[in-house]
């Protein structure tokens, strides 16, 4: 057979190793609900069972420890069966139910309440989501559950009938289909508070078990005190929540001083001169009012992933914007309204709903509005271009006070420079954004040993040269940390990464996917594997971000002048790349795969309409105790490797230190730019949030 003919079959073998999603037909989604509600039963006989101690001291130790085994269930996010399977995590639940139940009849109290903790959180939180799933409505699931849990309180025999119901629900979930399935690719599992109020059935039922736990153990008296405290507990919630939407003026110190200062990136700790949140337009221009007649100038941040590109701010005034409205999705004309503060996390699940999705980047932590305003590079960014080019409007407050709806047709100039400029024109309160329909969806992760590195990454230059719009992918040499959720095997050492995500475009997403996958894999072996056919959500985590940012320094360039059809060039800049990396400590350097959509500057473009690079190189060191002058060194021999192909630009949204050399678009621009600025800002009141990127003389 001719190499031409073999390449073809093995992209179609490709193709059709891709996991799909599973499809879920009346019988599927009845058997899904079925192993639902008899899995909730089943707790709640469980709970019966235990409950049912017949010591006062022994009922004690039992409901301490169920509290610390749902405390740690919850913690350490036992709702992550939304991205690796119902069924499993339904039955390792079950399984710990049982273990309570023989623990209980064993006469040892706390383990069986710990065991009974863990498997019913983890258990709720698995059968719960399958109810969404299947698409029963919250209303007829909370009641089924609930009504379930009420019959399960008053059984007999509750050791006998606990077993037999835990392993009916068992073999009914063992043959329901998963509505979550095929590989996904690892995220990191980190401690933190559940957050129970996005999962609205789950925490009925984990309050109707709380109750039936004190009605067996401690009778009528028990619950009635059980009620309390969670009545309190919800009352104490709510008036937390009114309390963060409370106005809070621009202060130097204090709870809501720090609240407002905190940032995601642990790099730098902000020290602004004053500081406040803002969650409303009227909020802005107090606030800014305020900076004013105390001499201040205004800067804005939301999460705080760019803060390493501030100002310094000693004599400034930072605002954190967390507009309180809601998303709103218009899907006749597929927009949709994010206010200020909200991170693309918030945002693509409210989409999908709808069918569509956002060109948002590659973690679902990033805030909206300080992407977008910074261009934006999406992971479906060839297929997109330049994530600002989707902004349709743009709602802000500048310095006079006045709060402004700019568009193409009002004021095309700020909305012009808004999208790219690098800020300094006000305080931007909401966007609205054009989202698009992706078809099927495949994205995956791939990682080989770096002994493959050079074979597997020249593959991938070749491919780039030619690849469709359709794709976007990243080449990475990544020295993954030994965390909860990242594959210990990978971790200690570097390894070689390539991941990205394809939609239907100028081909299909699968073909796209399948001619890549069969070259990588026809050139190594990977060690792990997550493409699969996905929803959008999945889409964010297929970059593997951490949720969390230490102390580290970063670079980054626009690479490769000629075109990115260039296979010449491809090769030469993923040679230096490889030799560049060969001995580094640097803890990720990237090559993110540009042209396509992102090469083209559209009509009514911002002034960043465009990338003018083949790649982009990325660079991220952490310090640690060596400190920033080891960490930027290894950098910059890194750099020296590839320099001769650099470009002169960067893309705004990951040019985040301040103090190296960026330029995000041409000298000719900026003076046009400034000239914006100065309209709208003819004091310099926003002079400090002017980022690197921007080339800007007024700071």
């Amino acid at each position: 057979m001719s190499l031409s003919a073999a390449a073809p079959s093995r992209a179609a073998e490709a193709v059709a190793a891709v996991p799909s999603s599973p499809t879920l037909g009346r019988a599927a989604r009845v058997s899904s609900v079925a192993a639902s509600l008899l899995t909730i039963g089943a707790i709640g006989v469980a709970v019966g069972a235990v409950a049912a101690a017949p010591l006062a001291g022994a009922a004690v130790a039992d409901a301490v420890g169920a509290a610390l085994g749902s405390a740690l269930a919850l913690v350490q996010g036992a709702n992550v069966s939304a991205r690796r399977g119902r069924r499993r995590f339904v039955l390792v639940g079950l399984v710990l139910l049982g273990a309570a139940t023989l623990a209980h009849a064993a006469a040892v109290p706390f383990l069986a309440g710990l065991l009974l903790g863990l498997g019913a959180v983890i258990a709720v939180m698995a059968a719960t989501g399958w109810l969404a799933d299947a698409g029963l409505p919250t209303f007829a699931a909370a009641a089924s559950a609930l009504a379930i849990l009420a019959a399960a309180s008053v059984v007999a025999a509750p050791v006998l009938v606990a077993t037999v119901v835990l392993l009916a629900a068992a073999a009914v979930a063992a043959i329901s289909i998963d509505t979550v399935s095929g590989p996904r690719t690892p995220v990191f599992v980190l401690p933190a508070p559940p957050r129970l109020s996005e999962h609205p059935v789950a925490a009925l039922v984990l309050a109707a078990l709380v109750a039936s736990f004190a009605w067996r153990s401690g009778g009528v008296f028990a619950l009635l005190i059980v009620l309390a405290v969670l009545a309190a507990s919800a009352g104490i919630g709510c008036a937390a929540g009114r309390r963060s939407l409370a106005s809070a003026p621009l202060t130097s110190s204090g709870r809501a001083y720090h609240a407002a200062s905190a940032v995601f990136d642990a790099t730098v700790a902000l020290r602004p001169a004053a500081a406040t949140t803002v969650r409303s337009v009227e909020e802005v221009r107090e606030a800014i009012d305020t900076a004013r007649a105390r001499g201040l100038g205004v800067a804005m941040h939301s999460t705080g992933h760019a803060a390493a590109g501030l100002a310094d701010l000693s004599g400034s005034a930072l605002l954190k914007v967390a507009i309180d409205e809601p998303i709103t999705v218009d899907a006749i004309r597929r927009t949709v309204r994010i206010p200020a503060g909200r991170a693309w996390g918030e945002v693509v699940p409210l989409v999908a709903a709808h069918g569509l999705t956002v060109p948002h980047g590659s973690s679902a932590l990033v805030g909206v509005v300080g992407y977008l305003s910074r261009g934006g590079l999406s992971a479906y960014g060839r297929h997109t271009g330049v994530a600002a080019n989707a902004i349709e409007s743009i709602e802000i407050v500048t310095a006079d006070g006045e709060h402004r709806r700019v568009d193409r047709e009002n004021d095309p100039q700020l909305f012009w420079a808004l999208r790219g400029g690098g800020g300094g024109f006000g305080v931007i309160t909401a966007v609205t954004v054009r989202a698009f329909a992706p078809g099927e969806i495949v994205t995956g992760t791939t990682v080989w040993e770096l002994s493959d590195a050079e074979a597997v990454a020249h593959e991938w230059a070749r491919w780039s040269a030619e690849a469709p719009s359709a794709i976007t992918t990243s080449l990475r040499v990544l020295s993954i940390p030994p965390l909860p959720g990242m594959p210990f095997p990978l971790s200690r050492r570097p390894v070689l990464v390539v991941d990205g995500t394809a939609v239907d475009g100028d081909v299909t997403a699968r073909d796209a996917a399948g001619t890549l996958l069969a070259r990588l894999r026809s050139a190594a072996t990977p060690r792990l594997d997550t493409w699969r056919v996905a929803d959008p959500a999945e889409v964010a985590h297929t970059h593997m971000d951490a949720p969390f940012a230490p102390a580290h320094s970063s670079a980054h360039a626009l690479v490769g002048a000629a075109a990115p059809s260039d296979a010449d060039q491809a090769h030469g800049i993923v040679a230096d790349f490889l030799r560049a990396t060969a001995d580094s400590a640097v803890l990720i350097s990237e090559l993110r795969q540009l042209g396509g959509a992102l090469a083209e500057r559209p009509e009514g473009a911002g002034v960043v309409g465009h990338y003018r690079g083949a790649f982009g190189w990325l660079n991220l060191a952490l310090r640690g105790k060596p400190g920033r002058e080891v960490a930027e060194a290894a950098i910059d021999a890194q750099w020296e490797q590839v320099r001769r192909w650099e470009t002169g630009y960067t893309a705004p949204t990951l040019a985040a230190e301040r103090h190296r050399p960026a330029r995000s678009f041409p000298e000719g621009d900026i003076a046009a730019v400034d000239a914006v600025r100065a309209r709208v800002d003819a004091e310099g009141l926003f002079r400090v949030d002017v980022s690197p990127g921007a080339h800007s003389g007024l700071v």
